[in-house]
C-alpha cells in the first residue's frame, strides 16, 4: 500500500477493516440487531460511543448516511454479517431523512419489515437546542468533539435565528418523531432523550442494556457537550425568540 494512503488512513483503521472483513465471513450471527433513530444534533455520537464501550455490543455510525448507489440490502448484510463470539448486539444509527441522496430508498421498508429489530429512538426534550446546535456546526464547520477541540470555541459566540426557520424545524422535527411509532409498529422500542441520558448515565445503561438483551455495564463515553451555553448567551436575538412563541407549546424551550 502506498505509504501516504497508509498515513492517512492510519494502521489501526486498516486493521480494524481486516478485522471486520474477517468476521463478516467467519463470526456468528445469532444477535439482535439495532438501529439508533434520531436526527441530527440529538448526542448521538455520544450515544453510539456508549453503546459501543460495552463489551458485548457493536455500534457502528451513519451507515445509509448517503447510498452513492449501493444496494441497500448489501450495505445491511455487510453491517449484520458475522461478529465476534462476544457480541450479542449489533446496530448502527440512521437518522429520519437517511440516505441523504435517495429519499425514496427501501431502507425504511426493509427495516419496518424485520420484527426482530430493536429501535432505540434517540431525541432532544428541548429541542431548540437542537435546531441552534446545528446551526452553530454548520457555521463553524465542526460537526463533532474532535472538530470542536481543534478548532476552539472562543470565537463561536452565537448565532441569529428567524422565527419562521425555528417554527419550520419544530414542526419537522415533531413529525419525524410522531412517524417513529407508525413506520415501526412491529417492533419494540425504547424511546430515550439526550437529557435523560445526560443527567441519569446509570439509569440509561440498565435500561438501554435490558433492552437489547445483554448484561448490564455501566456505559461510557469521552465525548463532551458541545454547547454547554444557555441560550440567552447561544441565540443572539433570544428576546425576540421567546416573545414570538410565548403562547405556544414551545414556549418551554426558552426556560431553562
Amino acid at each position: 500500500m502506498n505509504t501516504s494512503i497508509r498515513r492517512i488512513i492510519g494502521p489501526k483503521r486498516i486493521l480494524a477493516r481486516l478485522e471486520h472483513e474477517v468476521f463478516n465471513v467467519i463470526g456468528h450471527q445469532d444477535y439482535t440487531p439495532f438501529i439508533v433513530l434520531t436526527r441530527s444534533r440529538t448526542g448521538s455520537n455520544m450515544l453510539i460511543s456508549m453503546l459501543d464501550s460495552h463489551s458485548q455490543v457493536a455500534a457502528d455510525g451513519e451507515v445509509f448516511r448517503t447510498l452513492e448507489g449501493r444496494d441497500v440490502r448489501r450495505v445491511l448484510r455487510r453491517s449484520w454479517g458475522g461478529q465476534r463470539r462476544n457480541i450479542k448486539a449489533k446496530g448502527f444509527k440512521i437518522f429520519y431523512y437517511h440516505p441523504l441522496d435517495c429519499p425514496d430508498s427501501e431502507i425504511w421498508s426493509v427495516l419496518a419489515g424485520m420484527e426482530d429489530l430493536k429501535v432505540i429512538h434517540l431525541s432532544r426534550r428541548n429541542v431548540l437546542r437542537t435546531i441552534v446546535s446545528r446551526k452553530l456546526a454548520g457555521e463553524i464547520g465542526a460537526w463533532t468533539s474532535k472538530q470542536y477541540a481543534e478548532i476552539g470555541s472562543p470565537d463561536k459566540a452565537s448565532v441569529i435565528l428567524e422565527v419562521g426557520e425555528v417554527r419550520e424545524a419544530l414542526e419537522q422535527t415533531a413529525m419525524w418523531e410522531r412517524e417513529v411509532s407508525e413506520r415501526f409498529s412491529k417492533q419494540d422500542i425504547l424511546h430515550l432523550t439526550y437529557e435523560d441520558i445526560v443527567s441519569s448515565p446509570e439509569d440509561s445503561s440498565r435500561e438501554i442494556s435490558e433492552f437489547l438483551g445483554v448484561e448490564y455495564e455501566a456505559l461510557s463515553t469521552k465525548l463532551k457537550k458541545q454547547n454547554p451555553e444557555r441560550l440567552e448567551v447561544l441565540i443572539e436575538n433570544f428576546d425576540q425568540l421567546k416573545d414570538a412563541f410565548a403562547d405556544t407549546e414551545s414556549a418551554i424551550f426558552f426556560d431553562e
